[in-house]
């Protein structure tokens, strides 16, 4: 995929032709999935969070993909790690209430969106794989990533802002694919990048396209940095998949 916001348009298309004339009747079915997550807020279940952040052991994507997260013996109020949902309501001029942690600006999600998700990685608390897919339902399956839209968490701003990033210093996220247990592949962004002469950090919403496509049944994301000054964590919106199955 040359241009993911194009993309984007495209599939937008396919997908809408497959939900009407894909899911009624065939044995067979592919699709284009873009995940965002506005319809958490839409559909009237979140309405009663005012800039805040919602999470559970699982938020499905669509009745294929879904997000995982570790979570205590409590699930409503011991998080381990992986994603929360951030829901901005008010307006860009509001000031920004949201934890800095898991806040992308005031802007919310790509594109305006009202929600997206932030990942919050800690070695040895996280699930066995962060965006899941669930297969056993079909009798064929398969699924390629595209990509994503990424942004920094608003405190890895305010550090790069501050002058608190040093020459050598880096903030990256890999993406690891996997198919039946095996990794067939990797990915990596670099969120901040200050190995060079010039410090260069990710202050909006970016498109991470996936150069390798292979097949997938499970991502798992790490994200490394070069000391203990970065928060792990990133923000998301828009992932896209294209997934095709049989039943």
């Amino acid at each position: 995929m040359k241009n993911l916001i194009k993309s984007i348009i495209a599939v937008l298309c396919l997908a809408g032709f497959v939900s009407c004339h894909g899911f009624d009747t065939p044995s067979s079915v592919s699709y284009t999935l873009i995940s965002s997550f506005d319809g958490l807020v839409d559909d009237g279940s979140l309405m009663y969070f005012q800039d805040s952040l919602v999470y559970a052991q699982i938020f499905a994507m669509d009745q294929v993909v879904y997000l995982s997260t570790k979570c205590g013996e409590d699930i409503n109020t011991d998080f381990k790690g992986g994603w929360k949902i951030s829901i901005k309501k008010g307006g860009p001029d509001e000031p920004i209430e949201l934890s800095r942690f898991a806040s992308a600006g005031p802007d919310a999600g790509s594109g305006g969106s009202k929600a997206y998700a932030a990942f919050f990685y800690s070695p040895g608390l996280m699930p066995e794989y962060d965006i899941r897919y669930s297969t056993s339902n079909y009798s064929k399956f398969s699924a390629t990533v595209s990509g994503l839209f990424i942004n920094n968490t608003k405190a890895v701003e305010m550090l790069c802002l501050g002058g608190e990033v040093e020459q050598g210093d880096f903030l990256k996220v890999i993406a690891h694919e996997y198919l039946s247990g095996t990794e067939t592949g990797t990915e990596e962004f670099m969120l901040v990048d200050y190995t060079g002469s010039e410090l260069k950090y990710v202050n909006e919403w970016k498109p991470w396209e996936f150069e390798n496509k292979p097949g997938v049944d499970n991502l798992k994301f790490e994200v490394v940095a070069s000391s203990g000054k970065f928060p792990l964590g990133f923000c998301m919106d828009n992932f896209v998949t294209s997934i095709a199955i049989e039943y």
